[in-house]
Order: structure tokens, then sequence, then C-alpha cells
């Protein structure tokens, strides 16, 4: 019992010791997007020591947007190491602005790369469903988007059936995946099963073996 707890206590020290920093982002919520340079978003670092002291800034989102701006949800660290996250305009109505970013972040070489510069408003982070295969949504919440990092290509890979005006329903936060292997959303608004605008919200799940998209609820 003894040689257990010892063996415990060594592997919590070994992890503990290595989280020497906290990463994240830095973001002024902007009354103007369309503005550039006035808070694109910063990627910060703060050692992990327990001490009050200023941010590192790691990272500044160039203000015109072409390398991203704007970071969304969470700065997310894959199986590989590697830091990801996502940059999306918060206004649809900035036309000099392009479209929101996959982006990684490289650790070891300190490097930010642009992977994909085609999101439209994504919401929220990404999830890693499994090793190098990353997730998240974009169009507003309406579509779900599948990221290969081994080969580097990124797809959407389906949308939820619109109704009414054509803006709903839409993924509200991150995507979770549960014990069944299928990722599930909240949304906004759902239909009955007569087809009849709710608005009220809904769960949504998503299979990513076949890329079927099957509303499960309505709230």
């Amino acid at each position: 019992m003894k040689k257990i707890i010892l063996l415990f206590l060594l592997a919590s020290s070994l992890y503990t010791n290595a989280q020497k920093e906290f990463w994240g982002y830095q973001v002024v919520n902007n009354p103007t997007p369309c503005q550039p340079g006035f808070n694109d978003g910063k990627i910060i670092k703060v050692p992990f020591d327990g001490l009050e002291q200023m941010p590192e800034t790691v990272h500044t989102f160039t203000s015109d947007g072409s390398q991203g701006k704007l970071p969304q949800g969470r700065l997310f660290q894959a199986s590989n190491g590697k830091l990801y996250g996502i940059t999306s305009i918060s206004d649809p109505g900035c036309p000099t602005i392009p479209t929101g970013t996959l982006f990684e972040y490289d650790l070891a070489l300190s490097k930010y790369t642009v992977l994909a510069n085609n999101l439209f408003i994504p919401q929220a982070g990404l999830i890693e469903v499994s090793p190098g295969i990353l997730f998240g949504v974009t169009n507003r919440g309406a579509s779900i988007f599948k990221y290969v990092i081994a080969t580097n290509t990124f797809s959407i890979v389906a949308t939820i059936p619109q109704y009414g005006n054509g803006l709903q329903p839409r993924f509200k936060g991150e995507l979770m995946k549960a014990s069944d292997g299928n990722l599930y959303g909240v949304t906004d608004h759902a239909p009955s099963s007569q087809n009849v605008q709710y608005f009220y919200g809904g769960i949504y799940r998503f299979n990513p073996t076949n890329n079927q998209i099957t509303k499960r609820y309505v709230f």
C-alpha cells in the first residue's frame, strides 16, 4: 500500500511541475469590430506560480484580420501538444474584414500558422474527437466543420436543416463528445416533429462516422 501511495504522489508531483503556465486569450468586448486596431485580440500566458503578475503577450492578431482577428471560444491543446483555436469577426456587416480563421500555435517553435481562412462567424471552440481530428462550428453555428491535422484538410461536413427565415437552428457553445462516440450540442431554436418553428432551444446529435445531424430533443 505504501508503494502505491508513493508512486501516486510522485506522478502527481511530476504532473504539477509540468504545468508551469496558463495560456489563453485577451480580448475586450469590441463595440466597433469594423474599426481595425481597437482590440484585435492576443494570445497570452501567465506563470503557474500563484503570484499576481501581468500576462505575457505571445501573439497579437493583425488589425486587418488577414491572419485572424477576435478569437472565439477556448485555446485548445490537441494530442500532438500544439495549440489550436479559431478567430471570427463579430459583425457580418464588416465587408473589409476577412472571414474567420482556424489556426495552430506550435509551442516548441513559438510559431503561429493559419490553417484555414474560410470560417464565417464560427461559434465557441474546438473539440478533438479522436487523435488529430478536430471539429468545430461555423456559419453562425449552423454548420459543423472537420479538420484533419495529418493531411491539413478542412471541410464542412454537416449543416442543420434551417427553418423559418433561414437563421435557425444554430449551435450555441461548444460541441461535447458523449460516451456513445457522438457529438452533442445545444441550439437556440428547434422545430417540432411537425416542423413547426419553436422559439425554444433543443439538443442535436452529430455522428462523426456518417456526418449525420439528428434532432434529439426540443425544450
